[in-house]
């Protein structure tokens, strides 16, 4: 933890505030203690819903939460920090501070890439594919697949960072830092059982999640692609990183500006869609938060024609968007089994046993409609449940397979927000889900049910989407 940012914590000892995390996992609670590695609240709330509770308006104990809750959050964890009081004492500062934050730019850049001079240096060269090239590339790529429309990457050099070293900040949050060599290349093992190269190998948090890579100089780059590695330049390494980070902060970076450009491009094909469901059937703000729900899971929102189609059925049964995003998924269904199958266009998934899934489905509890179902887990149930779920996945993982479970529609969203904290980069999905895909599935992978959880007893079956399917406007 740098020194400014504990002194800005130490500030907050005693005060109610709100921590983003990774997942677009949102805790509040008061400040009970500051440390060197994170910090401890007490009296605290989690949630995983956008905007559901800000914190403003009812103080904590009013959640019906218990008022002696403490948890422990890592400073890794953390993505941005919001105190819900005003009263802060007053930190002087020197002339010298003064002048230098009168400098600074009242505007947050949405996307901001900070380098060291000679980083600087290299990507402000001209050449025949610059870092503007690449990275205007990596905008429309975003658009095509997500559905997300991204404002350019602001190059900024920095004094505080090393010759070669580079930070990645979203919102004004840093969320990557790294170091890279101009003069070496990225040889990139995409495919598992690929022999390690004898060189420096590339911090995991740099690359995309289950690709392993190493640095190598211009004459090993004939033997590393005749091997079956990918090899990138400077400019590509740096271009690959910062699509990992804006497709796991998807969700916060989709504001109202980017829902409004979506709008625009579908009032060209299905202009009467739009104006019959926005804002008559659902407000701007509401069905941002909607889309924000299904980004937070790498949901492309790219199809409004089918995605406004699907609110207009169910406008009148489902209002929380919470309840919608479920909707939209089961009418997204094909895309969401299609980015997890194979080559041959199989989806194989890691299934729970079903005296697993049984014991869950009773600790499943309901918060509230917008915050929806959460599990109930002990520390040691949650300790026993990740282990078992995350030995499954690793192993998918060194198979080349991608990384899904399957589970029960009512299991679906609790399971993935327990899994995302850890396992940012898996999917989980609902029998339903692959039922109205009608793709072939196959399991490769079984958790079974541990001790620590309540015995098995027969629950009450769901009904599934096709039994309560609204009938379609005439």
């Amino acid at each position: 933890m740098s020194a400014d940012f504990y002194s800005m914590l130490n500030r907050y000892v005693g005060r109610r505030i709100c921590l983003t995390l990774h997942g677009q996992t949102n805790i509040w609670g008061k400040v009970a203690a500051v440390y060197y590695d994170g910090l401890r609240l007490s009296q605290a709330i989690v949630s995983t819903d956008f905007d559901s509770y800000t914190g403003f308006d009812q103080p904590i104990s009013a959640r019906g939460e218990p008022s002696s809750r403490e948890t422990m959050v890592h400073v890794n964890q953390i993505l941005a920090v919001t105190c819900l009081e005003e009263d802060l004492p007053e930190v002087e500062e020197s002339p010298s501070q003064t002048a230098s934050n009168a400098e600074k730019p009242l505007v947050v850049e949405t996307l901001v890439l900070e380098v060291g001079s000679a980083l600087y240096e290299s990507l402000s060269k001209e050449k025949e594919e610059s870092f503007e090239d690449q990275t205007s590339a990596l905008r429309q790529r975003i658009a095509s697949d997500l559905g997300l429309f991204l404002p350019d990457w602001r190059l900024q050099k920095s004094k505080q960072l090393e010759e070669d070293e580079f930070v990645v900040k979203v919102r004004g949050v840093r969320v990557g830092k790294g170091t890279v060599f101009p003069k070496r290349f990225l040889a990139l093992a995409r495919r598992p059982f690929l022999k390690p190269l004898a060189t420096e190998s590339v911090a995991p948090s740099l690359l995309p999640y289950g690709v392993t890579g190493w640095w190598i100089r211009r004459p090993e780059r004939e033997m590393a692609e005749a091997h079956g590695y990918e090899v990138l330049d400077m400019v590509g390494f740096l271009v690959l990183h910062l699509e990992e980070i804006v497709r796991l902060n998807a969700a916060r970076l989709f504001g109202r500006q980017q829902l409004q450009e979506l709008l625009d491009q579908t009032r060209t094909i299905a202009p009467s869609l739009v104006e019959e469901v926005i804002p008559e059937m659902l407000s701007p703000r509401k069905l941002q938060k909607v889309l924000r729900l299904l980004l937070r899971e790498q949901v492309p929102v790219r199809d409004m024609e089918t995605i406004l189609e699907t609110i207009s059925d169910w406008q009148h049964e489902v209002r929380e968007p919470r309840e919608l995003a479920d909707k939209l998924r089961l009418a997204l269904a094909s895309v969401l089994v299609e980015r997890c199958q194979n080559e041959q266009n199989t989806l194989e998934v890691i299934l729970l046993d079903p005296a697993l899934e049984s014991a869950l489905s009773r600790l499943l509890r309901n918060v509230n409609r917008s915050v929806g179902m959460t599990l109930g887990l002990t520390p040691k149930q949650r300790s026993v449940l990740l282990s078992a779920l995350e030995e499954e996945l690793e192993e998918a993982q060194i198979q080349g397979r991608s990384q899904v479970v399957l589970t029960s529609a009512r299991l679906r969203s609790p399971l993935w927000q327990l899994l995302s904290s850890r396992l940012p980069h898996c999917h989980v999905l609902s029998h339903e889900e692959v039922e109205q895909s009608g793709e072939h599935m196959e399991s490769t992978g079984m958790v079974f049910h541990t001790e620590g959880f309540p015995a098995d007893e027969p629950i009450e079956k769901e009904p599934t989407f096709r039994e309560s399917t609204p009938a379609r406007k005439k």
